[in-house]
């Protein structure tokens, strides 16, 4: 029975908002027990595989980007490049370094395909010359 916004549990009489709010972090703290006992890992709120979250921290350090992605994806996320490099130990493997400046920061970021496909991402660089 619940009167005047009163509820009794766990023998005595309390708020209904407090009760509310001590059932709400028991579940979710025994949410958290269940996801982690099977093998899951908490990031950012969310909850992932070890792999997944792997990733997910991969891409936050990388502004997005993943390694593996292909050309057409890094355009999509970061747009077209500024500059692209090439040079002949790039070309003997199919290699490209796309620059994207960054001139309010003085910094810019610069990524590398191999054979089309994102293999290195550097942020945060200084300005290459």
């Amino acid at each position: 029975m619940q009167e005047k916004g009163l509820e009794r549990f766990e023998g005595k009489w309390m708020p209904t908002n407090e009760v509310a709010e001590i059932k709400r972090k028991r579940a979710e703290e025994e949410y958290r027990k269940s996801q982690a006992a099977k093998g899951m890992v908490e990031y950012k709120g969310k909850w992932y595989t070890p792999e997944e979250a792997e990733a997910m921290k991969e891409e936050d350090a990388n502004k997005g980007l993943r390694l593996g992605m292909t050309q057409k994806a890094v355009i999509e996320k970061w747009g077209e490049p500024a500059d692209k490099k090439e040079s002949p130990e790039f070309k003997s493997r199919q290699r490209e370094m796309w620059i994207y400046p960054r001139e309010k920061e003085d910094k810019e970021d610069r990524i590398v395909f191999e054979m089309g496909t994102l293999k290195e991402v550097y942020v945060d660089q200084e300005p290459s010359l």
